[in-house]
């Protein structure tokens, strides 16, 4: 469904554009992520606003996707398994309380794991060069251990969901 939309809207904007620098397959790849994006961010805000946690909400999202955006992580073969999968953490996650002791277990986990395995499969994801990939890890950590200021639960735990996705069996 998203693909061939992201298809469709390729080979519109392609027919209507005259710039040839872009290709329609990196089109629709962007197409893809953009509509991936769109449509978590839409569903989860909406169910946040119907639970009356959609403060929370928001913030589980930015913060989940700050961390995802240096650390890498797991990717989901299926674009309707990725939506499903992250909707559902940034609806679930808000509802789910934790005692003050709990935070800083999650965010200690959080930064071992960080420390272990950031940035995780974010070659062939990103054109960030290897040589700065020491660079997204110390920013990772920073990060996290940004929380231990704010000591938020919404972080904590969108934290240390985002840093389970780092663990690379094949490794």
């Amino acid at each position: 469904m998203i693909d061939s939309l992201a298809e469709k809207l390729a080979k519109n904007i392609k027919i209507a554009s005259k710039d040839d620098k872009v290709s329609e397959e990196v089109m629709k790849f962007a197409l893809i992520i953009i509509l991936n994006t769109s449509i978590v961010i839409f569903i989860s805000l909406l169910i946040g606003q119907l639970t009356g946690k959609i403060v929370e909400t928001g913030l589980t999202i930015l913060s989940f996707s700050l961390l995802r955006i240096v650390s890498g992580g797991f990717h989901f073969k299926s674009a309707k398994l990725c939506i499903v999968t992250s909707t559902l953490f940034a609806v679930i996650l808000p509802h789910i309380p934790i005692a003050p002791g709990m935070n800083y277990i999650l965010l200690i986990l959080s930064l071992l794991l960080i420390v272990l395995y950031a940035p995780s499969n974010i070659e062939g994801h990103s054109r960030i060069p290897k040589e700065k990939y020491s660079q997204l890890k110390i920013l990772s950590v920073i990060i996290v251990l940004s929380n231990f200021i704010f000591l938020s639960p919404i972080l904590s735990k969108a934290f240390f969901i985002q840093s389970i996705t780092l663990i690379n069996r094949g490794r």
